[in-house]
């Protein structure tokens, strides 16, 4: 293996608890991403208080490590007054950077901050270069870049942006598209874009690859470090802030030693956690049966042989920044001693003036020791240099409190160095326009769902662009729009294609799933409505989309019905009332890999639970989806739905039945079969 040339990526460790963060300065990292007690995406971490993010930040600068602070989850309005005491948080505790995934958070942070850093966390979900370069014209640092992608896809984007990327190189691999899950908040009312995943996809499930096919190994892709540093990677992420600290040295120090060109040592990482061995298939572009795994039972106790031998890595923090250090010693002038970082801090100190040697004068060789004895500090005396006058006595105790005095100023400044700044700011009210329910937009997978009653009953048909095509000219232009698809990781010309097609035949309206979806319509002329992958789930989170170019949304069906009838909306907002709800979007197809592709269109195809309910897989979007096994049904909450598009999804329905559905939705009836309120009648944890 050979050492990375040119620009080395920071390696990013996960700090779940104080002790990880030593962990992670003790392996080698250059940065740690951890949460506060609110707002972020792992709340079953141990997390930091106020106290434990000023001191664990002031620590880490002492070292060299920059913090990420993650205020990653979606924001609801009663949680806006906190999102401003955690953003002036993070500028008094001088974090280095914020991972963020609501545009709320973006808007506090863009304008209620100078100096303080964008990054936009993997749950926005971007996997492609329109993604990357609407994030760069809003303003953002960093894309934390889907795991999905391959280093093929990686380098495409690399070369299409000046943005700095993220990639992750360890821990645990998602099933679904990060931020696109509703999987356990429809099962328990636990939402991953909360930070309460309950990880159901880890139990059984059935139909596809084996009997846990919703379930992938870890990732261990240190051995590609040298690969993404090539590409232009600028920061390798490891997950885990819900693991032990033990697990960050181990990973930590995998990668600084892969970075470094040296062999590390696979068992042991396997040993302190793993599912079945590891994966690095998405980055090969091998997406295979291989990729699936679980916990077991010989996992688990692997463990206990490596732990002990893992903690003596973070058991005394190393020195690890280099210090210049000159010491003077004169005859008539105070003892001198001045320190010098690479980072520009300095410091010095001054003592007792030296006195004739009556013996043996001091020496620059004897004085050297004890000038390079750095332990306990974050330090590392790389130079030191010492001028000496003749026949004086120099006391090694004066030498020794010199450098601690120096060595502690020069720390403590290295520890409160400023990063972000505060701007407080009035908020200002948010503008709400009255929703009048009006006809509804109507989301259609395939053509001959599109009846006659379902054209003449709706504000919109909506398709996929390939069905999208095979209406024109039956239904006006004008009720047209194009549903983009839930993925795209290609470079994006031959969706491109179907558009202007499109738009040339008249239709104007795209129906947007992910942020760079809604550059992708602008650029090509359509007005853009947003869907409910956006997760757009308070007030000025839908006032910034409005100012992105959004024309309208349809508001997350995994949200409350009460807190979305509550927002404050600029524009006519949808919501979801009728249809099999995409629980999860994603790459590795376990009907795929068992039964060959198509076999969902042919037959049907369905994944089981323990339960025995069933979830059916198709691509009928325009991307591998799992949907829930009821549909979703709000008709008979009409007179509650203060929204002025209901929105109505036909997948897998024979037009007939859309027809159907779409009277008794109409006429504010009961759904004759089985169904489900989802969570509008729920409240999310």
């Amino acid at each position: 293996m050979l050492p990375v040339k040119g620009p080395a990526p920071e390696i990013l460790a996960p700090a779940g608890t104080e002790e990880s963060v030593r962990a992670a300065i003790a392996a080698g990292a250059d940065a740690v991403y951890l949460g506060a007690k609110s707002l972020n995406a792992r709340r079953g971490a141990g997390n930091f208080t106020d106290e434990e993010l000023c001191r664990t930040v002031s620590l880490a600068h002492q070292y060299g490590v920059r913090v990420l602070l993650t205020v990653n989850t979606i924001v609801f309005d009663s949680e806006l007054e906190e999102l401003d005491r955690l953003i002036r948080l993070a500028c008094d505790a001088a974090v280095d950077g914020v991972i963020l995934q609501d545009l709320a958070v973006w808007e506090y942070l863009r304008t209620r901050t100078r100096g303080l850093p964008m990054h936009a966390s993997t749950q926005m979900a971007v996997h492609n270069l329109e993604g990357a370069r609407q994030l760069e014209e809003m303003g953002f640092a960093r894309a934390v870049l889907a795991r999905e992608l391959s280093l093929e896809e990686i380098a495409r984007i690399r070369a299409g942006t000046s943005l700095e990327l993220e990639c992750f190189i360890h821990g645990a691999l998602c099933f679904c598209l990060s931020g696109q899950c509703y999987l356990s908040a429809m099962i328990g009312g636990r939402s991953g874009n909360r930070g309460m995943c309950a990880q159901p996809c880890r139990l059984p499930f059935s139909g596809g690859v084996n009997s846990h096919s919703l379930s992938l190994k870890d990732l261990c892709a240190a051995a590609l470090l040298p690969q993404l540093a090539r590409i232009g990677v600028n920061s390798v992420k490891i997950e885990g802030r819900m693991k032990r600290a033990e697990y960050v040295a181990a990973a930590v120090e995998a990668c600084r030693l892969a970075r470094e060109g040296k062999p590390f040592d696979l068992q042991k990482l396997r040993a302190v956690f793993s599912r079945s061995g590891f994966t690095n298939g998405y980055l090969e572009g091998r997406v295979g049966r291989e990729m699936f795994g679980t916990r077991q039972k010989e996992d688990v106790t692997a463990a206990a042989g490596v732990l002990g031998q893992l903690r003596q890595i973070y058991a005394r923090l190393p020195g690890r920044v280099p210090v210049e250090l000159s010491f003077t010693a004169q005859p008539g002038e105070p003892l001198a001693l001045s320190a010098r970082d690479a980072d520009g801090f300095a410091a010095a100190a001054a003592g007792e003036v030296p006195q004739p040697a009556l013996h043996q004068p001091a020496t620059a060789q004897r004085l050297l020791p004890n000038l390079q004895k750095t332990g306990g500090t974050p330090f590392v005396a790389e130079r030191v240099e010492i001028q000496l006058g003749e026949g004086l006595a120099v006391p090694l105790s004066a030498v020794n409190g010199l450098r601690r005095t120096v060595l502690e100023d020069l720390a403590a400044q290295r520890g409160s160095r400023r990063v972000g700044e505060y701007l407080p700011r009035q908020q200002e009210p948010l503008a709400g326009l009255a929703q009048q329910p009006g006809a509804p937009l109507i989301v259609c997978a395939l053509a001959g769902q599109a009846t006659d009653f379902v054209a003449a009953s709706a504000r919109w048909v909506a398709l996929p662009p390939a069905e999208c095509a095979k209406v024109t000219g039956r239904i006006p232009a004008e009720k047209l729009a194009v549903s983009l698809p839930p993925v795209d990781f290609s470079d994006g010309t031959a969706l491109e294609r179907q558009l202007l097609r499109l738009r040339e035949a008249g239709v104007g309206l795209a129906l947007c799933r992910n942020i760079g979806q809604i550059r992708l319509a602008r650029r090509l002329g359509f007005a853009a409505w947003g869907e409910y992958n956006l997760n757009i789930a308070n007030s000025e989170a839908l006032e910034q989309y409005r100012r992105l170019g959004l024309v309208g949304a349809t508001l997350p069906f995994e949200i409350e019905l009460e807190r979305l009838a509550a927002l404050q909306k600029p524009f006519d907002c949808g919501l979801l009332v009728y249809g099999y709800l995409p629980l999860m979007t994603y790459r590795a197809c376990p009907v795929r890999l068992s039964k060959g592709c198509g076999a969902c269109r042919e037959q049907g195809a369905w994944l089981s639970d323990r339960l025995g309910n069933r979830f059916r897989v198709s691509c009928r979007l325009g991307g591998p989806q799992l949907y829930n096994s009821l549909p979703l049904y709000a008709g008979d909450l009409r007179r509650d739905l203060p929204f002025a598009v209901p929105e109505l999804l036909f997948t897998f329905e024979e037009p007939a039945q859309c027809d159907q559905v779409l009277r008794l939705f109409l006429a504010g009836e009961k759904f004759p079969g089985k169904r489900t309120h989802g969570m509008y009648l729920r409240r999310l944890l």
